[in-house]
């Protein structure tokens, strides 16, 4: 039975910002467990030369296998973003603090940090991963669906903590079905057909022929 990717190949350079677009069941949440060492593949994946290392990638799924009524609060999972920077059983350090309410601040959470999970909605959830992803400063963000479940406020808050990440020369690969929040915060594209990747600026990718290819879920919002 052939796998749900084969043959696929591409490079990011180091401060890149690219987004994944393509068809449902097309591979792109595949694509990124591969990545993140979640699912088994042939292939290699290789970050400044040499396999990934503890705390070089960080991740965001698109489903997240917590239960919402498990008893911890927003600051105290987005400071388990740090534990690649800590030993095992570590105390967080002044510069871990730091980070940790950077991170829920840029999401727009300050309020939030003592808030159980069961608490949030949806969306705010969702930030608070983000958040985490954030918190842990890694080489490498990978994110499925980032926006799922955003306002448009916050949507654009996400895309701006993440240029500030890839200013510093981050990797940013996130999978999105929101078009026109590609077409502002991406200056690449690449478009996944199974076994194609192609690969361009928003305007070459997102023109009405690849999207109908595509067949990506057009979600627009009143920007």
């Amino acid at each position: 039975m052939p796998g749900v990717l084969e043959g696929i190949g591409f490079s990011i350079d180091p401060g890149e910002m690219v987004a994944l677009v393509g068809p449902n069941g097309c591979g792109k949440t595949t694509l990124l467990r591969c990545l993140v060492g979640e699912l088994p593949m042939q292939g290699t994946v290789v970050i400044h030369g040499s396999r990934p290392r503890r705390g070089y990638v960080s991740y965001v799924p698109q489903v997240q296998r917590w239960e919402r009524d498990y008893p911890i609060t927003v600051g105290e999972v987005v400071a388990a973003g740090r534990r690649a920077h800590r030993c095992l059983f570590g105390r967080l350090s002044h510069h871990d603090r730091e980070a940790i309410d950077a991170a829920i601040e840029e999401v727009g959470l300050p309020d939030l940090h003592r808030r159980p999970l069961s608490h949030l909605s949806g969306g705010q959830f969702r930030r608070v991963l983000i958040a985490r992803a954030l918190a842990q400063d890694a080489d490498v963000m990978l994110l499925d669906e980032p926006f799922a479940g955003l306002d448009r406020d916050s949507a654009l808050r996400v895309i701006d903590a993440l240029r500030r990440r890839v200013a510093r020369g981050v990797t940013v690969l996130a999978s999105v079905h929101e078009l026109d929040l590609v077409r502002i915060g991406f200056p690449r594209v690449l478009g996944l057909d199974r076994s194609t990747v192609h690969d361009g600026r928003p305007g070459d990718i997102l023109n009405d022929e690849p999207v109908g290819m595509f067949r990506a879920q057009v979600a627009a919002l009143a920007l």
